[in-house]
């Protein structure tokens, strides 16, 4: 099995080369048709201080916005075209501009979605719009670094294990990924000393990948009065795994938008590339 389609998610041109020099190289390994969902804002209507609609400046800010879709989609037809990757460019006019809000449709009919991770180099960058992707989609994303270097292949992948729908879900819509691993080290925080079930301890689950030939490894930790996200990233930054795979908003959506939660927080500052699902 490998991700025959995939939609880039290009929110603007300071994350497009770097988003690129991902997902071309995943999509060559994969034998991929990819599709990049790129969106602009439709212009704003504004009036003159005599009252009357600025039509002069609703066209050179439609300008700029084409000039800024066209000038992307030859960057994107000219290196999938160069690396002999099939693609197809998708430019959207929305209210928000946001790319990730149009490429909903796209989405999901995909096998897999990439995207950078949220609040990378630009500002305007959403990261509740990339959130409401994930959660509405129903396909898997990968989330990109905006620094360090890129991994070119996934031979040590960290699984960040709670026994949920959520986290069971990333697992296996990672499995392609997952057996082409040389290790996947399976976290839990906590479940040995709070003597949670076998499924959270991450023994089920270890056994079923086991059974797909993949070579797994336990690793309880201590959250060590830190909360989840915190113990996550400092185990990744100590290990520098490929590849973090976990379940997105075991919680409430809602709930994580409005109070915070483990998936906002990994989004914001998580150093390694993210599949996750939901």
């Amino acid at each position: 099995m490998a991700y025959r389609t995939i939609v880039a998610v290009i929110q603007n041109e300071l994350d497009h080369d770097r988003l690129l020099n991902f997902v071309l190289p995943f999509a060559r390994q994969n034998e991929a048709h990819v599709i990049g969902c790129h969106a602009e804002a439709l212009p704003v209507s504004y009036t003159t201080p005599m009252g009357f609609p600025d039509v002069a400046l609703v066209q050179e800010t439609t300008a700029v916005n084409e000039e800024r879709a066209k000038a992307m989609a030859s960057v994107f037809s000219q290196r999938t075209a160069a690396e002999g990757i099939p693609s197809e460019w998708r430019s959207i006019e929305s209210f928000s501009g946001d790319s990730a809000l149009s490429a909903l449709s796209a989405a999901r009919s995909a096998d897999l979605m990439i995207s950078m991770h949220p609040g990378s180099s630009d500002a305007s960058f959403s990261q509740a719009n990339l959130e409401t992707l994930l959660a509405e989609a129903g396909r898997p994303m990968i989330f990109v670094p905006p620094e360090g270097a890129l991994p070119t292949s996934f031979s040590r992948i960290l699984i960040a294990w709670n026994g949920s729908r959520e986290a069971t879900r990333a697992v296996f819509d990672a499995l392609p990924l997952l057996k082409r691993s040389d290790i996947v080290e399976i976290l839990t925080i906590d479940a040995e000393r709070n003597g949670e079930r076998d499924a959270a301890t991450g023994k089920q689950i270890a056994a079923s990948l086991s059974r797909h030939g993949i070579n797994t490894r336990i690793t309880d930790t201590a959250s060590s009065n830190s909360d989840v996200a915190t113990r996550i990233q400092e185990h990744v930054e100590s290990t520098r795994p490929d590849l973090v795979v976990m379940g997105g908003y075991s919680r409430s959506w809602l709930r994580e938008f409005l109070f915070g939660g483990t998936t906002r927080a990994m989004l914001k500052a998580m150093p390694a590339a993210i599949f996750m699902s939901r």
